[in-house]
């Protein structure tokens, strides 16, 4: 591949898109940020979770390491009774002081693109709910058929292993909590074949088909006595 990822310094540079940590970081002139804005890519992503999900962004000039500006940090939420329609949406259960209060936690994760795994990295150290253990994520690369990169953070479980093909849509882990994080959630970047950050859009389209009619399945889940919990 064209990109090479450092990980934590302590692995040499591989083939994998770029996901340094430490690197120097550097603040944007205006004129910069206009010239990128100008000419900002944007890559359409298959939904990474089949429940209702929201994500916050890292605008541009906040990091600038590849596979983190411009990167997306998503939670699944739960929390409303879909079968009389009352309550809210939220991300935990109770006060979230346990990974398990967590809707999201454990919950499958399915690959934003087709393409091939790039290295995965490991970290096996879960963090507790509020406190962040600084440090790279259990994490792996995508790499597509056009040279466009994905860096996936924060899973659990991984089910994929280095140089396998997958499709877009098909589980590659489950939602964990660790490195750089205090809450279960997962990280998304997107790079572009020339190793600019893209701006990451969601095929809405395809998440009707990937939800697999979550409504239902919430439905189904009030009429039991509440949403299933992550094991």
């Amino acid at each position: 591949m064209r990109n090479s990822i450092l990980f934590a310094g302590a692995l040499s540079c591989i083939a994998a898109p770029a996901f340094a940590q430490g690197s120097s970081q550097y603040q944007p002139s205006a004129e910069e940020v206009d010239a990128i804005a100008a000419g900002l890519p944007q890559l359409m992503l298959h939904p990474l979770y089949d429940e209702p999900y929201v994500c916050s962004e890292h605008p541009f000039g906040t990091s600038m390491e590849p596979g983190d500006s411009l990167g997306q940090d998503c939670l699944i939420i739960g929390g409303m009774d879909w079968e009389t329609n009352s309550g809210f949406m939220t991300y935990y259960r109770t006060d979230g002081g346990e990974n398990s209060d967590w809707y999201g936690w454990g919950k499958p994760v399915f690959a934003p693109a087709a393409g091939t795994i790039g290295r995965v990295h490991v970290n096996e150290v879960v963090n507790t709910p509020g406190t962040m253990i600084r440090g790279l994520p259990t994490m792996l690369s995508i790499t597509d058929e056009a040279g466009n990169s994905y860096v996936i953070g924060h899973l659990g479980e991984i089910h994929v292993e280095e140089g396998q093909s997958v499709a877009a849509g098909e589980q590659i882990g489950t939602v964990g909590n660790n490195g750089n994080s205090r809450s279960p959630h997962i990280h998304v970047g997107a790079i572009t074949a020339d190793g600019k950050p893209a701006q990451i859009r969601w095929n809405l389209v395809t998440s009707a088909l990937r939800t697999r009619d979550y409504v239902t399945k919430m439905r189904a889940e009030s009429k039991a006595g509440g949403h299933a919990e992550a094991e």
